[in-house]
């Protein structure tokens, strides 16, 4: 867990300096075509650290560093979701908590800072951290039925699968829509630059 966010923040700090001075107009170049997915979707930087939106207006005062490794961070969230989760504790009522606690924060963290170029990516990733946060806010709440025998006659198992269902579909039907209205908005470029 901590060996590919290091290589990861290594493989950023030397190639910083291309990484900074790539026209996000342009494709990658081959010298960083390898590392590419490490940062190609996150909003750009200028040399004075402001963080600039697609078309170069300044976006959000975030520090320059923080936006370049972003998916190092995103790394490291996903990291602490799961397995630091596990093992907080032998109940499984503390550890969904936990994970209340963690998603909650992570998702705050996520709305503030909007690290992709595009909005609609950003939509959807706030979308997700709200469907783990609610995952983890279900989930402490069946712990917590079953290990203290609270809420038990007031949430029938049923309910609550019925609710992780909808939490689910809503969820993916969110980012289908998303998704298609990207596509739509990808072909009418394309079609215009053709004509």
């Amino acid at each position: 867990p901590i060996g590919v966010p290091c290589l990861w923040i290594t493989v950023l700090k030397l190639h910083r300096r291309d990484i900074k001075e790539w026209d996000r107009r342009e494709k990658v170049s081959p010298s960083l075509k390898g590392i590419g997915f490490l940062f190609r979707c996150y909003r750009p930087e200028d040399p004075e650290g402001q963080l600039l939106d697609s078309q170069g207006v300044e976006a959000k005062d975030t520090p320059a560093l923080f936006q370049l490794f972003e998916d190092v961070f995103d790394f490291l969230r996903r990291i602490t979701l799961t397995t630091f989760i596990g093992a907080v504790s032998r109940k499984s009522h503390s550890r969904a908590l936990a994970g209340v606690c963690c998603s909650v924060i992570s998702m705050v963290i996520f709305r503030d800072r909007l690290p992709f170029q595009t909005p609609r990516t950003n939509l959807l990733g706030v979308a997700a951290t709200w469907q783990i946060s609610l995952h983890y806010f279900l989930l402490f709440i069946i712990a917590t039925k079953n290990e203290l025998g609270l809420l038990h006659r007031m949430l029938p198992d049923w309910t609550l699968g019925c609710l992780l269902c909808v939490v689910n579909v809503v969820t993916f039907v969110y980012a289908f829509q998303l998704q298609w209205a990207e596509c739509k908005v990808r072909i009418e470029h394309e079609h215009c630059r053709l004509q």
